[in-house]
């Protein structure tokens, strides 16, 4: 692709991070970036210059938009000379595909969707009867004041089978494996998406303006052969979204005994994918990766189905599933952890401002500071399952409490303009003891329509909070 053009990044926010990235994979490597923000001119990222997009050149230049303004930044492109699909790039016509990265652009365009329908009757294996699902148990909050995520349910609890949906000559398309029937209607039932907004879980569903919105226009693939989709929205970079929502559609899929010939999976190629797609035995020769810039026309089109996927909670039956795919006997052994403090010092966002002076407190209490960026899942799996306290600040790595024994406290740091529920939901389904700190947010501004802005804010810790719960519950 490359030749002795150099890869130019446009964009130099989080898109371009995961970009990037995804560059390395494809073995090739970045060789600038370009923004159209002036006071970035001149400056440096991961040791590569930023500069002007009036110095774009088409004759030296391959440009790869890595910026959530991909159709402006189109338009600036097409100006300047530059062409779609070959002097300019999208990163999500990227496709993993037997175990290759290849760009999509040559195929034919993905059909209008002509309807939403509720649901459809479709031929279906039942693998759980009913899904089990402990009452939460009531948590300790560790200051004076009542906050409603943890008082009323955020929405109505879900209820009902999990199953595998067959269809003929169906169509997928996105990262969240949005089913469509042979005529192109979108099946509102098997489509999922998980949103959050105002800090509370919300199971919406995608509707007519996502078709709008596609930028650009998806191609369309046709594959023979019985075909799953375990995409789910944000399992391609998150280890939460991975481990209990689309990792768990790979096990029914495996437990049905239905012959899978290809997966269309939000897989990535981060090492949380790769080493548990291992541990179920699924080869990564059988992934095509989903993308919301390429859809599927499928022979035989197979969905692992359950009403939990988009909602916030987490069943029995997943926690079972990780517990024994994990809690491996031959890897399971004590370690020197039994009071953690988990940092999110490897992540770009949410941290807290005043760590220092809380890891001074907690380190006269024999706590040690772990990074779980730093371990693989087994060694996250033993952490947690030796560990007899746990303190972090919400972030993915407390998925892991999934994997302690019962009695096991843990303290669920809070922004109070961000506080979704999963841990205490998933705590309460292992018998885990759960407290929450909410801490002081260093900055109250925000949009409900932009949610990203609600998930990076990092806060202070309430330190007085911590030393309440190290005097009056260790």
């Amino acid at each position: 692709m490359k030749n002795d053009k150099q890869i130019i990044l446009f964009g130099t926010g989080s898109s371009a991070q995961a970009t990037e990235a995804l560059v390395n994979r494809v073995n090739l490597k970045v060789d600038g970036y370009t923004d159209n923000n002036q006071q970035l001119w001149g400056q440096y990222k991961n040791g590569k210059p930023i500069f002007s997009p009036s110095n774009l050149n088409i004759h030296h230049h391959i440009i790869i938009i890595a910026s959530m303004y991909k159709k402006e930044i189109a338009e600036q492109l097409d100006k300047l000379g530059f062409i779609e699909h070959q002097s300019y790039l999208y990163p999500e016509n990227f496709m993993f595909i037997n175990n290759k990265y290849t760009y999509v652009k040559e195929e034919p365009i993905f059909p209008k969707p002509t309807n939403i329908l509720e649901n459809i009757d479709t031929q279906a294996i039942t693998i759980y009867d009913n899904q089990e699902m402990l009452q939460y148990s009531k948590p300790i909050i560790l200051d004076s004041k009542r906050y409603p995520n943890f008082i009323f349910p955020q929405q109505d609890h879900p209820n009902g089978e999990v199953s595998i949906q067959i269809l003929k000559d169906a169509y997928t398309l996105g990262n969240s494996g949005i089913i469509f029937d042979n005529q192109v209607q979108m099946i509102r039932s098997l489509s999922t998406l998980s949103m959050v907004n105002m800090g509370i879980w919300d199971g919406r569903r995608w509707d007519e303006t996502f078709f709008e919105n596609l930028v650009p226009t998806p191609f369309l693939m046709k594959l023979n052969g019985n075909i799953a989709v375990t995409s789910t929205r944000w399992s391609g970079v998150n280890y939460y979204h991975w481990m209990f929502e689309e990792l768990p559609r790979f096990y029914i899929l495996k437990k049905s005994g239905i012959r899978i010939n290809k997966f269309i999976s939000n897989f990535r190629g981060y090492e949380f994918q790769k080493c548990s797609l291992e541990a179920i035995n699924i080869k990564q020769d059988d992934i095509i990766s989903s993308s919301d810039s390429y859809g599927f026309q499928t022979e035989t089109l197979v969905v692992p189905y359950s009403p939990y996927y988009d909602s916030g909670y987490v069943s029995t039956w997943v926690c079972d599933f990780l517990r024994k795919t994990f809690l491996d006997k031959f890897t399971l052994k004590e370690n020197k952890y039994k009071r953690i403090y988990i940092t999110r010092g490897s992540a770009r966002y949410r941290k807290i401002h005043n760590e220092e002076a809380l890891i001074e407190i907690l380190k006269k209490y024999d706590f040690k500071i772990l990074d779980m960026g730093n371990f693989n899942i087994y060694e996250q799996a033993n952490i947690f399952n030796s560990a007899e306290v746990i303190i972090g600040i919400h972030g993915a790595a407390l998925s892991n409490v999934v994997f302690c024994k019962p009695q096991t406290k843990l303290v669920e740091i809070f922004n109070p303009l961000y506080m979704p529920t999963m841990y205490w939901g998933i705590a309460s389904q292992v018998g885990v003891e759960y407290y929450c700190s909410i801490g002081k947010s260093l900055d109250t501004h925000f949009n409900e329509t932009e949610i990203e802005i609600l998930l990076s804010k990092d806060i202070e810790v309430d330190l007085e909070q911590i030393q309440k719960f190290l005097t009056e519950y260790l």
